[in-house]
């Protein structure tokens, strides 16, 4: 096979045979980082075989390629055809709405509209409950206590009193040990370049 020969091939896949296994085969030997000849090489070695082709040669054209999934359609473009979309598509009869629902139900009859209400009144009573009860308060560990007081005193200069604390942080806790450490560092480059 001469290079024009390859270069219709790669310019028009579809027109790879079976019968061009044995020099693409070639070309692949001769040139193995030649990506297109290698998917030309397993189209043709597909056609050939029926649809078989070993998985290391499959492996070995994968890497070769930035989209698997255009190396498959490439390698079986019949399945390029009968691809179904992927995406979610709606079902025209609801939009989602509390209304469509509502309307549906209306539209049924029968006591799914009395149930609907109910159901909504009990959301708008819930709601309004949330809203008037204040959050539970939440208890801190002495430590996130302390990490609060650090970031208060950084806040007012106070940087020795911060790397105090820090330092007390970084005994009772091990594991953040770095990161107390870093702070550490880092304020007292501030310290530095201060005073």
């Amino acid at each position: 096979m001469t290079s024009d020969e390859l270069i219709v091939l790669v310019e028009s896949p579809s027109l790879v045979e079976a019968a061009h296994e044995p020099d693409l085969r070639d070309w692949v030997k001769q040139y193995p980082y030649f990506s297109q000849a290698r998917m030309l090489w397993l189209r043709s070695a597909l056609l050939a075989t029926g649809g078989s082709v070993r998985e290391e040669e499959l492996e070995a054209a994968a890497l070769q390629v930035n989209d698997l999934r255009q190396l498959f359609f490439y390698l079986y473009p019949e399945m390029l055809l009968s691809a179904e979309p992927t995406g979610f598509q709606r079902s025209e009869r609801y939009t989602g709405s509390y209304f469509d629902i509502l309307d549906a139900a209306n539209a049924e009859g029968g006591e799914t509209n009395e149930s609907l209400r109910k159901i909504a009144q009990r959301l708008k009573e819930s709601r309004s409950m949330m809203q008037k009860s204040e959050p539970p308060a939440v208890q801190l560990t002495e430590t996130d206590e302390m990490e609060q007081q650090v970031r208060r005193l950084i806040q007012d200069a106070n940087y020795r009193g911060a790397i105090e604390i820090l330092k007390q942080l970084n005994l009772i806790n091990p594991k953040k040990s770095i990161y107390f450490a870093d702070q550490i560092r880092f304020l007292e480059k501030i310290i530095e370049n201060i005073y």
